[in-house]
């Protein structure tokens, strides 16, 4: 998935992606931050999976899948490799997942 600033459309990193439907909310690896100049950000209270809770940098950003983009997803940043596609970005898919070869496809529902 491609992240892009909402700022400056110059400003963008690619990244691998895991899909999480028990994830509220979509989370960027926070090593990528060096990307992106100017991003306003703001500390958002979170549940980790072990039920820590934590305030983690949150901002919102541009994701990018080929040709369709998903503007202004709210987004967290944690010290992890991958990007997590959480429910916020998943709530308007359909997803087919694809064990044997390891691939997950992800079509966007047509807004009404």
């Amino acid at each position: 998935v491609e992240i892009i600033s909402p700022i400056d459309s110059s400003q963008r990193c690619k990244v691998h992606a895991l899909i999480d439907t028990g994830a509220r909310i979509s989370v960027l690896p926070a090593k990528i931050l060096s990307h992106f100049e100017n991003l306003p950000y703001k500390y958002l209270k979170v549940r980790s999976f072990t039920g820590e809770l934590q305030a983690l940098k949150s901002t919102s950003v541009h994701f990018c899948f080929g040709s369709m983009t998903v503007p202004d997803v709210e987004t967290i940043f944690i010290d992890q490799d991958r990007a997590i596609l959480g429910r916020n970005i998943l709530k308007d898919t359909v997803v087919l997942l694809d064990g044997p070869q390891e691939i997950a496809k992800i079509w966007f529902k047509k807004q009404q």
